[in-house]
C-alpha cells in the first residue's frame, strides 16, 4: 500500500501498488536458457513441437545461456515462416 500526494483539497488516500519485475539476464549478451525457450514457445502460439524443431533447426544448445544475436535470428526465421504461411494446412 502506498500513500497518494493530494491534489489542492483532496485527502491523500492509499493505493494498491502491482509491481511487474522483468530479468533480462546477464549483461553479456546471454538470455537464460528458461525464458529464451519460453521465447520461442510464445513465438509458435504455444505449439512447443514447432518450437522444438524450430530450437534445433536453428542450432541453439540444449542448455545454458544463449547468445541474444543466436537467439534473436532464431526468432526471426520462426516469425518470417510465419508471414509466409497464409493459414493453408499440409
Amino acid at each position: 500500500m502506498e500513500t497518494t500526494k493530494a491534489q489542492a483539497g483532496e485527502r491523500p488516500s492509499k493505493v494498491r501498488m502491482a509491481v511487474h519485475l522483468v530479468d533480462l539476464g546477464p549483461a553479456d549478451g546471454a538470455v537464460a536458457e528458461k525464458d529464451a525457450k519460453d521465447m520461442m514457445v510464445e513465438a509458435v502460439a504455444g505449439d512447443t513441437e514447432r518450437a522444438v524443431a524450430a530450437w534445433r533447426a536453428a542450432g541453439l544448445p540444449d542448455s545454458g545461456p544463449i547468445a541474444q544475436e543466436k537467439l534473436e535470428a532464431a526468432l526471426a526465421a520462426v516469425t518470417a515462416g510465419d508471414a509466409g504461411n497464409d493459414g493453408a494446412q499440409e
